[in-house]
């Protein structure tokens, strides 16, 4: 699944099905941030802190309760770069050395076609563009493009600690290569401008969409 993404990058992947969460084992800190959620949201958290406390073990990296920031955003350990994705059937976490990885963003969804309400949300005419000019068909590629963005922002965060609404990027997709750009249309705190761009992978299946996106340490970002 999303460690085939993440096949040849810096990073530990782990996943699971939310069933398999063990909910009475999250630390108390962590448990007290969903205490008012609902079993099934509870279970899909549960299986994020999970698999993200794995792959930080992998890393070697100290494995404490994972809060977050006011934006929900996982914070980490010091030295590390991560990012956590659940939904409903789904959960995986990846997780990388600073030193190594400067961002990285994961998500995964369910591969029922966007509502044309939430696709008019997302969608920038920037994206739109990109959908005609590449052929495709809006209604089949939308979640595709919501994964896209979704797995952007996660990486950049690291970077910037800033929270994007879906109009801060549009998104080039590759169906045949599997690969997307993700492209900057406003500036992220000091490290990215307009035109910037983020290289990413996605899958598309009957049950699933997934993205991710990785900053590698060594690289410049890509400017057009």
């Amino acid at each position: 699944m999303l460690a085939e993404l993440l096949a040849d990058a810096p990073v530990a992947v782990r996943e699971m099905h939310p069933r398999d969460a063990q909910v009475e084992r999250l630390p108390h800190a962590e448990a007290a941030l969903v205490a008012k959620a609902i079993d099934e949201r509870k279970r899909q958290f549960a299986a994020g802190r999970t698999v993200a406390r794995q792959a930080l073990a992998d890393v070697g990296a100290a494995t404490p309760p994972i809060l977050w920031t006011a934006e929900r955003a996982p914070l980490w350990p010091k030295g590390v770069v991560g990012s956590i994705t659940h939904t409903k059937g789904w959960a995986a976490a990846a997780v990388g050395r600073a030193k190594d990885v400067l961002g990285v963003g994961l998500d995964v969804e369910p591969a029922a076609a966007l509502k044309p309400r939430v696709f008019d949300a997302i969608a920038t005419e920037d994206d739109r563009q990109a959908l005609r000019l590449a052929g495709l068909d809006g209604e089949r590629f939308g979640k595709a493009i919501f994964c896209a963005k979704e797995a952007a922002y996660k990486a950049q965060y690291a970077l910037t600690g800033t929270y994007l609404g879906f109009a801060a990027m549009f998104v080039e997709l590759d169906p045949e290569t599997g690969c997307f750009r993700a492209v900057f249309r406003q500036a992220a705190a000091e490290a990215f401008r307009p035109g910037d761009v983020l290289q990413g992978r996605f899958q598309q299946d009957e049950r699933f969409v997934r993205a991710a996106v990785l900053i590698p340490a060594e690289s410049a970002i890509q400017r057009v």
